[in-house]
């Protein structure tokens, strides 16, 4: 026999059910399509149990909502309105030129005079002080300060400037704590994260990053999906659906390796999403950008041959990667430490290296024209070929990740991670769309001794 509350069952008519619908579909806010889908699904004849478990929701979270549909239908699953309690403005006297004060910004500008500058600001302002002055809720006066999208620009704007007239800041010390609370506690799933890539270019390079972007993101309560952008015959409107209908808030988006500019370009309604770019490859738009600092890696790189002993240093770059990928990094810290010597070595530019007679039989010609006692070569797999015709030279590389050759690791992972962590910073503070002025992080990465630079008696 049954033992507990008996369940409300429900029956929807043709209008009931097709306006829920619509509630559950794309675009309507999350919290209303929550509620529709669990209406929906009680109407099935399923208890709550099953419904909690197939929304990932509270059980009381059903039954809450299954007896407010019971009782008022569609109205019931509107959020109940929030009592306030009416501002009453000071009256001006008729003897002062004007019946009355309607603008609420004059007054409170007397009120914040009268209450917080009689004490020379001695008592440390806090959001409390702040709704009660305002005759708003708590939390929505946090939201304001947030710039919370949820609340109107009026509201925000208000809530912002009263908090900069009565003298607010945060407290350091408090954030410390709730962020060191928000560490250790378990983290629940908070939402979908989307990496936007060109699936083929490197499966193993992507399989590398996909994994490191979960476990980074896992730690803030995220989940990544990735998702082909670059493909033939997907519209800027049907790729914004796609990704609004999952749930997704934020984007790391990963240029193509290489393509001309219309390519490399990504069409979107960011205004939906916070974004971050990984790398420098990206064409348009102009987005907050997480990467490797090439300039400081070719200094380095370089500032270390010197200091071994080298003097005729060459640089063998691949020149369409470079621009593409270093966005002139290389080139600049290669100079940038080169500069005092006299006589500087010409750079040997190229394409993809393809080890033919020709490609060879030129570098061997920029190498004895140059008298080169090493050369930096933009990466070890280039490196290969180069160590392989050119025995009696000195090899390194900007971007190593065998412990074989000598030269710079990148740390990709190192930059994998800051672009979740990077990213999540966006999300927290509501900051989405394109933005008016973009943000570079770059970093730098570590030099590796190798077994390639031992072939000169130094």
């Amino acid at each position: 026999m049954r033992t507990g509350r008996p369940k409300i069952l429900l029956t929807l008519t043709p209008a009931e059910r097709n306006a829920l619908r619509k509630m559950a579909r794309e675009g309507s806010p999350a919290r209303e399509a929550l509620r529709a889908g669990i209406i929906l699904d009680c109407a099935k004849g399923w208890d709550n149990q099953t419904v909690a478990t197939a929304h990932e929701v509270n059980l009381m979270t059903v039954g809450k909502w299954r007896r407010r549909f019971g009782v008022a239908r569609l109205r019931g699953l509107e959020d109940a309105s929030r009592a306030r309690k009416v501002k009453k403005l000071d009256l001006i006297g008729e003897g002062e030129g004007s019946s009355a004060v309607t603008n609420f910004e004059s007054n409170l500008d007397v009120s914040v005079n009268e209450i917080y500058q009689s004490d020379g600001l001695k008592k440390r302002v806090t959001l409390r002080d702040i709704a009660v002055h305002l005759k708003l809720h708590l939390s929505t006066v946090s939201l304001g300060l947030k710039n919370d999208p949820r609340l109107l620009p009026e509201t925000r704007k208000l809530i912002r400037e009263s908090a900069q007239k009565m003298g607010y800041f945060p407290d350091p010390m408090v954030r410390a704590l709730a962020a060191y609370r928000q560490a250790i506690r378990p983290q629940a799933m908070h939402g979908t994260l989307a990496l936007l890539a060109q699936v083929g270019d490197d499966e193993v390079l992507l399989s590398q990053l996909l994994k490191v972007l979960c476990n980074q993101a896992a730690k803030f309560g995220y989940k990544i999906e990735l998702i082909e952008c670059y493909s033939v015959g997907r519209s800027k409107e049907r790729l914004t659906r796609i990704l609004r209908s999952r749930g997704i808030q934020g984007l790391i988006v990963l240029p193509p390796v290489f393509g001309r500019k219309r390519t490399r370009r990504l069409q979107i309604d960011w205004e939906y999403f916070s974004s971050v770019v990984l790398g420098h490859a990206l064409y348009h738009p102009v987005l907050h950008q997480v990467g490797n600092d090439h300039l400081a890696n070719a200094q380095l790189l370089t500032r270390k041959l010197i200091s071994l002993g080298y003097r005729r240093i060459g640089l063998c770059i691949d020149e369409q990667y470079a621009s593409l990928h270093a966005g002139g990094g290389w080139e600049g810290g290669y100079f940038g430490e080169m500069r005092r010597q006299k006589d500087i070595p010409k750079p040997f530019y190229r394409k993809m290296f393809d080890p033919d007679l020709q490609c060879v039989h030129e570098i061997q010609r920029w190498i004895e024209k140059e008298r080169l006692e090493v050369v930096i070569l933009d990466t070890d797999h280039n490196a290969a070929q180069i160590y392989r015709y050119f025995k009696q030279i000195s090899v390194a590389c900007l971007v190593c990740f065998s412990d074989h050759f000598s030269g710079i690791n990148p740390q990709y992972e190192r930059v994998w991670e800051a672009g979740v962590d990077f990213l999540v910073h966006l999300i927290n503070t509501h900051q989405r769309g394109v933005p008016v002025f973009p943000q570079r992080l770059l970093l730098r990465g570590d030099w590796v001794p190798g077994q390639t630079l031992d072939r000169m008696n130094l």
